[in-house]
């Protein structure tokens, strides 16, 4: 089974697009997201904390929804953990090769 790479052929341009979109798409689906479940339930200050995203897909009545917006969190705190985790033992890395850090 062979793999093909693709190259970009404007990296410049690509990334400028990247970095353009990528912000306005993530907040506009948290914004839609937000108001989507706000139609849904009543507003009630009380309720509203950790993992009720996951309520309003259980008010909505559709299990597999429910299971997706779990699962995504889950996923999503996975990842936030390793890259925390990259990035200090980069840091460790660097002090170690300066000499400040036994190696």
């Amino acid at each position: 089974m062979s793999t093909t790479v693709r190259e970009v052929e404007d990296p410049s341009k690509t990334i400028s697009k990247a970095l353009f979109y990528g912000p306005h798409l993530v907040v506009s689906a948290n914004v839609f997201s937000l108001l989507f479940g706000r139609r849904i339930v009543p507003f009630h200050c009380g309720l509203w904390s950790d993992g009720y995203f996951s309520d309003i897909a259980k008010i909505i009545g559709v299990v597999w929804l429910r299971l997706w917006v779990q699962g995504a969190s889950t996923v999503s705190n996975i990842r936030i953990f390793l890259a925390e985790m990259s990035g200090d033992s980069y840091q460790l890395l660097g002090i170690a090769e300066q000499g400040i850090l036994p190696e």
